[in-house]
């Protein structure tokens, strides 16, 4: 198992909070979403990424999550944060997309998503 230290577990930790946040302003659906696919996530890292059902479980859930933060963004009546958002949103997509693409900077580059979706989470509880 990879330490809680490794950059692929810590890099939770925005969506914890965004997890926490959410549980507290009673958005049941994001809070449901977001800790489903956080703790999928924690151990499919933790698993080294290996394949089986925790990887697809993972992956499904990731996805519903990214869908559901993209509808919530369009129910927003603030542009700033529907910029931010969006912006947000590519480079999550950006990132994902390269770097299972290209399995050598996997490593190095993926943590970003597990940050900036954390970034994303709270921003969709604070605003």
């Amino acid at each position: 198992m990879r330490s809680w230290f490794h950059h692929h577990i810590w890099t939770h930790l925005l969506l914890i909070i965004g997890c926490i946040l959410s549980f507290y302003n009673n958005n049941i659906v994001l809070f449901l979403l977001s800790l489903i696919t956080t703790t999928l996530s924690i151990f499919y890292h933790r698993n080294h990424e290996r394949e089986g059902v925790l990887k697809k479980s993972e992956s499904f859930s990731a996805k519903i999550l990214f869908m559901y933060g993209i509808y919530l963004l369009s129910q927003t009546n603030n542009n700033l944060i529907l910029f931010i958002g969006i912006l947000l949103k590519i480079i999550i997509f950006l990132t994902y997309a390269i770097t299972n693409m290209n399995k050598k900077i996997y490593d190095k580059y993926h943590s970003l998503i597990h940050i900036l979706g954390g970034i994303l989470l709270i921003l969709f509880n604070i605003c």
